[in-house]
């Protein structure tokens, strides 16, 4: 699948939310109604309510009809697990109370796999907490379900699927999740040198917990695991304790310094290998053999994709592709690939 229109290029929490927003806004009132009712399992919930001949003990004026909107939802985000505080539940909590409308909820969304602790304590609030897996149910409830979305609806909805997953907010199991990039020979010659992918910074790509190289038209044995992370890191001008280090399946950074030490000796030097590094980019540091974690296919992975009328082999993928290494292990064409990742959906 493609990424999102969305961009999911350092996300930061108010543009998570901006964007979760700015699809409600642009759905149908109906739809809406039924992603709370999903998210909260609630199917009393009405955004705007209609009534006819309103009457008055006050007033002797009888309107036909009145609609009448009486709710307001605060939408908490957070985009990494174990985040969420006190004093902004409290905060928000007495905002709420100071509200008129009749039905006034605190909603909670986070990356976490189960409610996190702190909510507890508030059993008696009008707090609702769901994580983004959540989300991505109701939706897709609503887009199997309900007969009366429209295009647009589903074409926005899917979008937004789209954008969680490529923003890295689901929560799963990723111990055998394997990024599979289409690499170039330069990004593999970077690979064998230093063991580290190098890309443009800020790259955007899903939670996995290895990393494998398509090219040639084939996927390579090795499938490292995947050490740290730097999202943006100016290998020629900055210095490297300078370098703001996601650890992966490492327990410190001295190990990734000692690595991007030397990758800036030889950009600094001027070596052949490290062609195409100048500049901002993001480095993802790999194991470096087995006994660091690295796995190894049986056999390099052949692909045998074919174009919709048979008539030639095109790309296995042109972007990034996500696969189980299970899958990968048992597999010796890329249509085996593709033949078991359906069989488990069945």
């Amino acid at each position: 699948m493609n990424q999102s229109i969305f961009s999911t290029y350092a996300q930061s929490e108010n543009r998570v939310t901006s964007t979760i927003i700015s699809v409600f806004e642009r759905i149908n009132l109906s739809t809406l109604l039924l992603l709370f009712q999903n998210l909260m399992n609630d199917i009393s919930i009405e955004l705007v309510k209609y009534d006819n001949q309103i009457k008055s003990s006050k007033f002797k004026s009888v309107p036909d009809a009145r609609i009448k909107a009486s709710f307001n939802y605060l939408i908490e985000t957070k985009i990494k697990e174990n985040s969420l505080k006190i004093k902004q539940i409290e905060e928000h909590l007495l905002f709420l109370e100071n509200e008129i409308t009749n039905d006034n909820r605190l909603l909670i969304l986070t990356p976490d796999v189960e409610q996190p602790k702190i909510i507890d304590n508030y059993k008696n609030k009008n707090i609702h907490w769901f994580n983004f897996d959540r989300l991505i149910e109701s939706i897709e409830s609503i887009l199997e379900n309900y007969a009366f979305i429209t295009e647009r609806e589903k074409y926005l909805l899917i979008e937004l699927i789209q954008f969680i997953e490529d923003s890295n907010l689901k929560s799963e199991d990723i111990s055998n999740k394997v990024l599979i990039i289409p690499a170039s020979i330069y990004a593999r010659n970077h690979f064998e040198k230093y063991k580290a992918y190098i890309c443009q910074p800020n790259r955007s790509f899903q939670k996995t917990n290895y990393m494998a190289f398509y090219g040639d038209n084939k996927i390579y044995k090795e499938v490292p695991k995947i050490i740290a992370k730097i999202e943006q890191f100016d290998l020629k001008n900055q210095d490297v304790h300078e370098a703001e280090i996601d650890l992966i399946n490492s327990k410190s950074n001295d190990e990734v310094l000692e690595r991007l030490k030397e990758l800036k000796k030889d950009i600094l030097n001027e070596n052949p290998i490290s062609q195409g590094l100048d500049g901002n980019k993001k480095i993802i540091f790999l194991t470096k053999n087995e006994e660091e974690g690295t796995e190894y296919l049986d056999n390099e992975i052949e692909n045998d994709k074919r174009s919709e009328d048979n008539t030639k082999r095109v790309a296995y993928t042109q972007k990034q592709t996500y696969e189980d290494l299970k899958n990968l292990k048992s597999a010796k064409y890329t249509s085996e690939i593709i033949m078991n990742r359906t069989m488990r959906k069945m």
